[in-house]
């Protein structure tokens, strides 16, 4: 299939095509530089880099990076620096630079481009959340990549990623450009990987998998700290939710509830930073400046707040806890890995996407708490239940998790086969996804036909409010009609009045012989002012009318909604409380006559046992010897007394 990309066209890949073997992969990925550290980004990083060595141990590695020196040096590779994209303030300069690179033919005009020269070469797309709009240079950097990869056909593989959820038209055009592109799709939610065939992937270079990093560090022991690792301990980490340094009533919510948490779990509370403050990215706060605010709000537990490390020191403390509550991604996945009870707090549809992503693997998104539950003080309570319960949800957690690593098993053998290029893979995904989409439609087809029952019942309301409002508006028309008249009316009796009074001022200076008319026309304009004042009077006597009216007719429609409204709960409590009386007379009675009934059997059994036993030989031959134990203790009583 050819893709067009920019002036160019492009033949796209397939995973199953014969192609020799790659001896040198590019990685490109959000890492570099120890000021700024992301441990979640450096943690995939790392554990693709660790999985490349171990399937095809022979071929070069290559890292683009913020800081080429650092990653270098952190992991034993060559680095180059990134494309510049973050420097772009906008996408019409994005658009720009990336229209620049696609004329870009000779090394020296792009050096990250230079690991990328033929089909021996290869780029990976290494793990992460951030091919969506509000990162927009990661998407186009990426792009970049792949658009240069396809022209010198070097296949392309993305590793762990979530796709969207915001995604710009411009920006979701850009995705579907690079999917087209590559030959192998790891995604790491059922979300992305519906969001992949939506955009057009092929389903058979989808591959449905963990995060890069779930198994980071799971082969080392926990770093040296200051605490016990081996006794209980409660992993916490925040992202900047709020500004650390103010008094936003989050914090002090987050440390009371934690402050329960410690109370109930009487154990410690270790706060485990996962990201520095990145100036340069808008992020003026890092992980260690949330917890410090919320270390220094609590009034019961204690809240060890540690410093940034490095991200597979991370991951094996991590895993040493006994329980996890985390707002970001990487923490739960860790947690999850080595079946570590957790509580996530996804605080917006970006971070809800990923964190359900993470516990959907385990079967345990019942396990996130949302933001506004925090906020009402909730998060406690699930910690809580969830500590409680902790040791049969490891147990859960781990039975999950035995599914999930045969999955992965199989997925790891399939991508190897596909990087060493033994032979053509067919990527299958694993069962379970199968099965969460299913449910996931499941979901989806209550919720629409939901939708649409809401849908109908709100039209059917807007029709009922529209022939009402048609009514009152007719109702309305009228009674603006009647008042019109009126109005006329009286403006008509007000000119009268007006023509009258100029007569009469035309009487009193004009000629005396027209004395009689002027009379008459005198008499004409009281009578007129008279008809005015009576209209008007009456006018304002109906109005005073209509409103007594309608606030006696709306007083006695209210009581007597209230009296029939009271009349029926009082006829149902009636009916409701002689229903229950008859109801437990009559199982009383029945209960009465069944224990009659039951006596009466027993005594007729009784009187047979009686009769056969007087009319039994027995009965006769031991007479003499019940008359002889009625002497003796007869007896008994006088010797007694005697003594």
């Amino acid at each position: 299939m050819t893709i067009v990309a920019g002036n160019l066209e492009i033949e796209s890949k397939h995973p199953t095509l014969d192609r020799v073997r790659v001896e040198r992969w590019t990685f490109v990925g959000d890492v570099g530089a120890w000021d700024g550290f992301h441990v979640g980004d450096e943690a995939m990083m790392e554990a693709n880099l660790e999985l490349f060595r171990e399937i095809a141990p022979h071929v070069v590695l290559n890292v683009v990076s913020a800081d080429p020196g650092f990653s270098a040096a952190t992991y034993g590779v060559e680095a180059v620096g990134r494309l510049g994209f973050d420097a772009c303030v906008n996408d019409e300069e994005r658009d720009a630079l990336l229209a620049r690179f696609d004329l870009a033919d000779g090394d020296h005009e792009v050096a990250a481009f230079a690991r990328l020269q033929s089909n021996r070469d290869g780029l990976v797309i290494s793990g992460g959340g951030n091919l969506t709009s509000p990162w927009p240079n990661c998407i186009y950097e990426r792009l970049a990549f792949c658009r240069r990869a396809a022209r010198t056909g070097a296949p392309i593989i993305f590793l762990g990623q979530t796709f969207g959820p915001k995604l710009e038209p411009h920006h979701r055009r850009m995705l579907a450009e690079m999917l087209a592109l590559a030959s192998w799709v790891g995604v790491r939610e059922e979300h992305s990987f519906a969001l992949a065939l939506d955009l057009g992937a092929s389903r058979s270079s989808l591959s449905y998998q963990l995060d890069d990093a779930a198994l980071l560090g799971a082969d080392r022991a926990p770093p040296a700290v200051a605490f016990d690792v081996k006794a209980p301990w409660i992993a916490v980490t925040f992202h900047p939710l709020v500004d650390p340094m103010g008094q936003d009533p989050l914090l002090d919510t987050l440390a009371r509830q934690l402050d329960a948490v410690a109370e109930h779990a009487g154990c410690p509370l270790v706060f485990i930073p996962h990201a520095k403050a990145a100036l340069a990215l808008g992020a003026p706060w890092s992980d260690e400046d949330v917890g410090h605010a919320i270390a220094r709000r609590m009034r019961r537990g204690v809240l060890h707040v540690l410093p940034v490390m490095m991200s597979r020191d991370v991951a094996s403390l991590t895993r040493a806890a006994a329980m996890v509550i985390s707002s970001r991604y990487h923490p739960i996945v860790f947690a999850l890995s080595a079946g570590v009870p957790c509580v996530a707090v996804p605080t917006d549809r970006y971070t809800g996407v990923k964190l359900a992503g993470a516990l959907a693997h385990y079967e345990r998104t019942a396990d996130a708490c949302a933001f506004a539950e925090v906020r009402d003080g909730r998060l406690a309570d699930m910690a809580i239940q969830r500590w409680t319960n902790r040791n049969e949800v490891r147990r859960q957690i781990e039975a999950q998790g035995a599914v999930v690593a045969a999955d992965e098993k199989i997925r790891k053998q399939q991508l190897r086969a596909w990087v060493t290029g033994e032979e053509a893979v067919a990527i299958t995904p694993p069962r379970r996804l199968a099965m969460a989409l299913a449910v996931a439609n499941t979901a989806l087809d209550g919720a629409l036909n939901a939708a649409e029952k809401k849908a109908e019942d709100i039209a059917s309301s807007l029709q009922a409010v529209s022939a009402s409002m048609e009514e009152a508006t007719a109702y309305a028309a009228s009674l603006d009609r009647a008042r019109k008249g009126a109005e006329a009316y009286a403006a008509s009796l007000e000119t009268k009045i007006k023509e009258l009074e100029e007569m009469k001022i035309e009487r009193e200076s004009g000629a005396m012989g027209g004395s009689a008319v002027l009379a008459r026309k005198s008499f004409e304009l009281d009578d007129a002012r008279e008809e005015n004042h009576r209209l008007r009077a009456a006018i304002a006597q109906s109005q005073s009318e209509v409103l007594a009216l309608s606030k006696t007719l709306a007083a006695l429609r209210s009581t007597a909604i209230w009296e029939r409204d009271t009349a029926r709960a009082e006829v149902q409590k009636m009916a409701s409380a002689l229903d229950a009386v008859v109801h437990r007379q009559d199982a009383e009675s029945q209960h009465l006559r069944n224990h009659i009934a039951a006596l009466t059997q027993h005594i007729a059994a009784q009187s047979q046992h009686i009769d056969a036993l007087y009319a039994s030989s027995s009965w006769r031959l031991t007479g003499p010897l019940r008359r002889l134990r009625r002497l003796l203790f007869a007896e008994q009583p006088r010797a007694k007394t005697q003594g």
